[in-house]
């Protein structure tokens, strides 16, 4: 089974439970923090273990995702990780100018609200999600 890790902002997180939805449905293990993570667990240690299992990452962006310092910790740390050359997919929510540099030169999914259910149906059949 492929491990997925879904770094996104808070104020994404129906996209990203939509997202996990879907993928699980077809067979991968997703995590997203607010499914897997239990009152007093420590946070930290939760996502750096989820970081360590993952194959892949999923980078939702959008204006708050680019603000969040988790979300960019997520994103260096799988860029210093070989393990995810060509498995860090971004997925653009909503527009912003302030896309991480490395990820700009990445094809990107853009998955706006109206095009989101059809983005992320092809998202679950990228090559680099599955292989």
């Amino acid at each position: 089974m492929k491990n997925v890790f879904l770094s996104y902002a808070d104020q994404d997180a129906p996209a990203a439970e939509e997202l996990a939805r879907l993928l699980k449905s077809r067979g991968f293990a997703v995590f997203v923090d607010t499914q897997e993570l239990q009152p007093g667990e420590n946070w930290a240690r939760a996502v750096g273990d989820a970081l360590s299992n993952a194959d892949a990452m999923v980078v939702l962006l959008s204006p708050d995702a680019v603000a969040s310092r988790s979300v960019q910790r997520e994103i260096d740390f799988a860029l210093s990780e070989r393990r995810f050359k060509d498995h860090l997919i971004p997925v653009v929510l909503r527009p912003t100018s302030q896309i991480p540099w490395v990820l700009q030169k990445q094809h990107m999914i853009r998955a706006s609200a109206r095009r989101r259910p059809a983005a992320f149906r092809g998202l679950g059949n990228q090559r680099n999600l599955v292989e």
